[in-house]
C-alpha cells in the first residue's frame, strides 16, 4: 500500500488585509512554517472527598506560528511585518498547504530578529502568536 503525504513545498503564510471582504497576500521569501503545538489548560477541581488530584480541561491555547524566511528589503509584505511588531495590532492570517488546506487564525507579530551572515542572505524568522482558536477553513 502507497504512504500517505503532503508535501510542504507550496505551502503558504498569508496576511489579512482587515477590509471586507479581506483579502489575504503570501508572504514571500519562506524556508519554513511551523506550529509550537496546542494544549490545554488543566482545572484544579479537587475536593476534600478526593482520592487523588482531578482535574478539567481548560481552555486551549493554540500557541503560535513561527515563519523562517529570506529578508526583502524591498518587499511591502515584508516591512509590513516591521510595521506590525511596532503596533502590536491583531491580524487575520492563513496557512495554505500544499493540498489545499486552509488554516485560519488571529494573531500578533510577536517577534522579527533579522540575521545578516558571512556568505549568506538576510534572513528572518518570525513568531505570530495565536490570539483565539486555529479553524480549518474550506478549501
Amino acid at each position: 500500500m502507497a504512504k500517505k503525504y503532503t508535501l510542504s513545498k507550496g505551502s503558504v503564510l498569508k496576511l489579512g488585509d482587515g477590509a471586507e471582504p479581506e483579502v489575504f497576500t503570501t508572504l514571500p521569501g519562506l524556508t519554513k512554517l511551523s506550529i509550537d503545538g496546542i494544549s490545554k489548560d488543566d482545572i484544579d477541581v479537587t475536593d476534600l472527598e478526593s482520592d487523588g488530584k482531578e482535574y478539567a480541561p481548560g481552555l486551549a491555547d493554540y500557541g503560535s506560528f513561527s515563519a523562517e524566511g529570506i529578508w526583502d528589503d524591498t518587499n511591502a509584505q515584508h516591512l509590513a511585518l516591521l510595521d506590525l511588531l511596532d503596533s502590536g495590532e491583531v491580524q487575520n492570517w492563513q496557512v495554505v498547504t500544499s493540498a489545499g488546506t486552509k488554516w485560519g487564525f488571529a494573531g500578533y507579530v510577536k517577534s522579527l530578529p533579522l540575521n545578516w551572515e558571512t556568505n549568506n542572505v538576510q534572513r528572518f524568522s518570525l513568531t505570530i502568536k495565536v490570539s483565539g482558536k486555529v479553524t480549518r477553513l474550506a478549501a
